[in-house]
């Protein structure tokens, strides 16, 4: 029965759960509260230890997709949040003057998103350190 126990525990099975309760709220029209509720607490007991930073990317990056479907913005921005620090991204929201098509004529204000990856930085000084 502990083996039983230990399985049931497993990554792997609390991974494929929280997969199985998103195709399942998919197969409704309406918002299901138990399902949000049983995947919240099937995710805080999730211990990845096991897992790579990759893999811990993908995880948080399944859990915020996850919560697309009700709208909580507050835990998709937490989950994105751990998974761009796990991959040494960062993002920052900006604006410039400029034209979006060849025929606009006035230069006017755009939305654009900075993107810094942190880890390529790092192993381009680490590369150039090692080269001199």
């Amino acid at each position: 029965m502990k083996n039983e126990d230990h399985v049931l525990n497993s990554l792997a099975v609390k991974w494929w759960k929280m997969r199985l309760l998103w195709v399942q709220q998919e197969l409704f029209d309406e918002k299901s509260e138990v399902i949000f509720k049983s995947a919240k607490e099937l995710c805080a007991n999730v211990n990845m230890d096991c897992l790579n930073d990759e893999g811990q990317i993908h995880f948080h990056l399944e859990i915020a997709s996850f919560n697309l479907n009700y709208f909580d913005i507050a835990l998709i921005q937490k989950e994105i949040g751990i998974a761009a620090d796990l991959a040494g991204i960062s993002v920052h929201e900006t604006g410039a003057l400029g034209k979006r098509t060849k025929f606009q004529e006035q230069e006017i204000a755009q939305l654009t998103l900075n993107v810094e990856n942190s880890k390529i930085v790092e192993e381009n000084q680490d590369n150039g350190a090692k080269g001199q």
